[in-house]
C-alpha cells in the first residue's frame, strides 16, 4: 500500500508530515506503508513544473522493521528530553531516509564544523508560529557550553551580527543565506531551489552530530535533534515557555 503525503510548507515541516501521515497509516491498517510518496510535497523548493525535491533529498525508502510509536506533530514546541526521542529518532530517519546528495554534503559540512559547537537559530516569519527566540538567552546557552568556537545554521542577520560581536570565532554555513529580520519573509533563493533543500537539510544532520547543540523549538529543531538521535549535551530554548535549559 502507498502513502501519498501532500501537506506542509517548509522542508522540515513536510518531513513531519510525512511521519505523522505515517503514524496514522499504521494505526488504520496495522503495518508501516510499502512505499510514501512526496512528490506533492516541497513544493516552494520545486524549480520548473515537475517536482523532483523529494529524489534530490529523500533516499530509498524500505518499509520500517519498526513497532509503532505514537508521534504529535506539536512536540516540535516541547522539551525535547520529555519524548521519547531515542525511539522517535529510529522511526523517524526510517521513514525519511536522506539522499546521498544530503549525506555527502553533510559530510562535508562535518568536515567545515569540527569540533565547533552548534547553534541552530529560526528567525524572521517563524515568530507567527511561536515566540522569538530572544538573542540574549542563546549567547546565555553558549556561555554555559563552555565553549568559544561555534558554528551557527541560522537565517537571520542580525542574529549572526550580534552573536558574533560576542564569540568572534563564529562561522556558519555560507551556502545557506540569511536575510534582515523580516517577520513576514523567509529566506529561499530564486534560483537553484533544489540544491538550497539539499544543502538546509544537510546542514541540519550535520550540526546533529556536533559534540554540542544549541536549538530552538519548531520543525527544524525537532529534525536537527532526530539527526542526533539524543539529548546528550544539548541546550534548547523552549520558545512557548519562554526559558532554556541544559537537556
Amino acid at each position: 500500500m502507498i502513502l501519498q503525503p501532500t501537506t506542509g510548507t517548509g522542508l522540515c515541516s513536510c518531513l513531519t508530515v510525512r511521519v505523522h501521515d505515517a503514524v496514522v497509516f499504521y494505526k488504520h491498517h496495522g503495518k508501516w506503508p510499502d512505499e510514501i510518496d512526496s512528490s506533492k510535497q516541497f513544493g516552494l523548493y520545486k524549480e520548473g513544473e515537475i517536482n523532483f525535491i523529494a529524489d534530490a533529498i529523500m533516499g530509498e525508502y524500505k518499509c520500517p522493521e519498526l513497532p509503532l510509536i505514537d508521534f504529535n506533530h506539536g512536540w516540535q514546541y516541547g522539551w525535547y528530553n520529555e519524548v521519547q526521542l531515542e525511539q522517535l529518532s529510529k522511526l523517524a530517519i526510517a521513514l525519511c531516509p536522506t539522499s546521498r546528495r544530503v549525506g555527502d554534503k553533510s559530510y562535508e559540512f562535518m568536515q567545515r564544523m569540527g569540533r565547533r559547537t552548534a547553534i541552530l537559530y529560526r528567525g524572521n516569519d517563524k515568530v507567527k508560529e511561536i515566540p522569538a527566540t530572544p538573542y540574549k538567552s542563546v549567547i546565555e546557552m553558549a556561555m554555559d557550553t563552555g565553549s568559544t568556537s561555534f558554528i551557527v545554521q541560522i537565517d537571520e542577520k542580525e542574529f549572526y551580527d550580534a552573536f558574533s560581536s560576542v564569540f568572534p570565532d563564529t562561522i556558519r554555513f555560507e551556502e545557506l543565506g540569511m536575510i534582515s529580520r523580516n517577520p513576514d519573509a523567509y529566506f529561499i533563493p530564486p534560483n537553484e531551489r533544489e540544491q538550497f533543500a539539499v544543502n538546509f537539510i544537510a546542514a541540519l544532520r550535520a550540526i546533529g552530530n556536533a559534540d554540542k547543540l544549541i536549538t530552538i523549538t519548531g520543525n527544524t529543531g525537532l529534525w536537527a535533534m532526530f539527526f542526533r538521535g539524543h539529548t546528550l549535551n544539548t541546550w534548547q530554548f523552549n520558545g512557548n515557555k519562554m526559558e532554556w535549559r541544559k537537556l
